[in-house]
């Protein structure tokens, strides 16, 4: 992408990122909670290290495709869990005690482990087998949209690849958004899959 191009960009993102935004508080509360079932068994089926293994989650914002039933799943695989919260322009690792946790809403409206915090940015999640991303949307390559923050775009552009011995990525994020065409720019983390209310869907990493 050329200089100029990174203006146009910018606001085609931002004009995504409002849209989706706009589209997302319109779903009914029985959508969200039938995705958030669907997405659970989807997990549970699917050939995934979710087994003894550290995973790194997030906690949902109500407009966001819910995470609970996710989070829920892969405690009762006896993983640990990994949760972010924001500190500055970075992200810091808490561990989701298995036995119940105390939260607190953070800076951006989501909710944080009250805990110490296990490392910050990509640190923590070079040893997890799984992560799952959060994104507004995700194009056919796998290029994830995400809040604007670029707080995940510089965590993963640190991570191993997986067939290198990183961890798995996964975005989460509504099936009308997966696979669509959406402004991306070089900094735009591609994943490994998607998971919807619909599935799972696997993309070709280059």
């Amino acid at each position: 992408m050329t200089a100029p191009d990174a203006p146009r960009q910018r606001h085609a993102k931002a004009q995504a990122r409002t849209r989706i935004r706009d589209q997302r508080k319109a779903i009914p509360a029985a959508q969200r909670d039938s995705d958030a079932a669907a997405m659970a068994m989807t997990l549970a089926q699917a050939d995934l290290p979710i087994a003894s293994t550290t995973v790194a989650a997030f906690m949902s914002l109500p407009s966001e495709p819910q995470t609970h039933p996710l989070i829920e799943l892969c405690q009762s695989r006896r993983c640990q869990i990994l949760i972010p919260a924001v500190r500055g322009k970075h992200l810091d690792w808490m561990v989701l005690p298995p036995d119940g946790a105390q939260f607190k809403t953070g800076v951006l409206g989501i909710s944080e482990v009250l805990g110490a915090s296990v490392g910050q940015d990509a640190e923590p999640l070079q040893n997890c087998s799984l992560v799952f991303v959060p994104c507004l949307a995700v194009n056919g390559a796998g290029r994830r949209l995400g809040q604007g923050g670029g707080y995940y775009d510089r965590i993963l552009a640190a991570l191993a690849p997986a067939a290198q011995g990183g961890p798995l990525l996964v975005g989460v994020c509504f099936a009308h958004e997966c696979g669509i065409e959406i402004p991306v720019e070089p900094h735009d983390a591609a994943l490994d899959g998607c998971l919807t209310g619909a599935g799972l869907h696997w993309f070709e990493r280059t």
